[in-house]
């Protein structure tokens, strides 16, 4: 009985049976730390003592105070906001060189705070860096990346993915967004997944495709048994885990056909650059003519959650929720006095094709070169004749202001940006 009621104690982490992550032992944690580890401040040895630098007039209690204060947390942030805090920097009035040193162009001033009267002592750089046991570099870097940033505090930009970032312009090639039709409980077929695709080159991504490929769908599903019509707009997880893990198998893809085949291999795919399969229609100046500016509704629009479209008499209702189980907005029309019936809306169809910009098509040859080589011109290899007519259609001498992105393009909307 006595065994009973002993109590079980949890065991250290070294004697645990599997073994924990431990990253305070880890060497790179270790010399993180020890980097930004407090070091012996060092007592000024100039004889600055006039109104521009005042150093002659610190203590060994004012020295030890700031140091202390800026070793309070080991973290190179915090260090370089108290850096920031006690420095000023700004472009010289004056930024001749002497003899032959470089041209400056950032000047700064260092300041110590007295322990007992928190007076701003000036003091020269040399002390400053004695003081606080940092070196030159360091401070130079902070206030010169402060200086270049408007004035805000200091941000870590170390670590994280450098390189993804710099071809994301490139690698723009094909666009799809994907309709579902049915439930959250329906398991993504083929058959209720409908994922409409094009490529840069044909038409730009904003609110007109979108739309036109929703109107697509709506046209083409059969609601004649339903009365309510549910839309949400929402990133399926599954149907881009389900292409993304396909296209990390290829090492290369080229071709902007080879996304398509594995579209669809899995899904219902419908090209909206193709005017016998879907056409796309200019929704956007078509709703000016018809509906109010969303600023004039007689609900906020941005921050509402759930719309309410109801048919009426005369014409369509529409009814703005913030919160998503109550109602407490009134459905009211939003059509502008005397634009008609919605049965009047015949918006004009847009022409596929779209100018790229002269630079991107730089820099999508430079990418090809570097690839491929120089040996052998890329243009030659016939795989490449997607890119070469590209670039010939759209000449450098004869190119026309790109055509802009659509800025009211829809907030949840899905975009999958394929690279090859």
């Amino acid at each position: 009985m006595s065994d009973c009621t002993q109590t079980i104690e949890s065991t250290t982490l070294e004697n645990s049976r599997k073994r924990p992550r431990q990253p305070a032992k880890w060497k790179c944690i270790i010399n993180k730390k020890s980097r930004y580890s407090p070091q012996l401040p060092q007592y000024p040895e100039c004889n600055h003592n006039k109104k521009l630098m005042q150093c002659k007039q610190l203590t060994m209690a004012d020295i030890l105070h700031f140091h202390k204060a800026l070793y309070q947390s080991d973290n190179k942030i915090d260090q370089d906001n108290f850096i920031i805090k006690f420095c000023s920097v700004y472009k010289p009035k004056r930024p001749n060189p002497y003899l032959n040193e470089p041209r400056k162009t950032l000047t700064s001033k260092y300041f110590i705070i007295k322990k007992n009267d928190g007076i701003m002592i000036p003091v020269c750089r040399q002390t400053f860096l004695k003081v606080l046991g940092i070196k030159r570099d360091r401070v130079q870097g902070v206030l010169a990346r402060h200086f270049h940033a408007d004035g805000k505090t200091a941000k870590e930009n170390r670590g994280g993915d450098h390189k993804s970032h710099k071809n994301t312009e490139r690698k723009r090639k094909v666009q799809a967004i994907a309709i579902v039709v049915g439930s959250s409980t329906d398991k993504l077929q083929k058959q209720n997944v409908h994922c409409y695709h094009w490529n840069e080159s044909q038409l730009p991504t904003g609110s007109n495709e979108i739309a036109s490929a929703i109107y697509h769908r709506l046209v083409n599903t059969d609601m004649e048994n339903f009365t309510t019509l549910r839309l949400i707009a929402d990133g399926c997880g599954e149907f881009l885990h389900k292409l993304i893990k396909k296209i990390r198998k290829k090492e290369v893809i080229v071709q902007p056909e080879e996304y398509v085949n594995l579209i669809e291999e899995n899904f219902t795919a419908w090209n909206l650059a193709d005017p016998q399969t879907v056409t796309v229609y200019d929704w956007r100046k078509e709703s000016k003519k018809y509906l109010k500016p969303p600023g004039s509704w007689h609900f906020q629009f941005n921050p509402s959650k759930r719309f309410f479209l109801k048919k009426t008499k005369n014409g369509v209702s529409v009814q703005g929720e913030v919160n998503y189980k109550s109602e407490c907005s009134i459905p009211r029309a939003v059509n502008k006095k005397g634009s008609g019936t919605p049965n009047s809306i015949k918006p004009s169809v847009v022409t596929v094709g779209k100018k790229i910009n002269d630079k991107k098509l730089k820099s999508i040859d430079g990418l090809l070169k570097k690839h491929y080589g120089t040996n052998k011109p890329w243009k030659d290899l016939e795989q490449l004749n997607f890119y070469k007519d590209l670039i010939q259609n759209f000449d450098e001498n004869n190119l026309e202001e790109p055509i802009p992105e659509d800025d009211f393009s829809c907030e949840y909307a899905e975009e999958i940006y394929l690279a090859f």
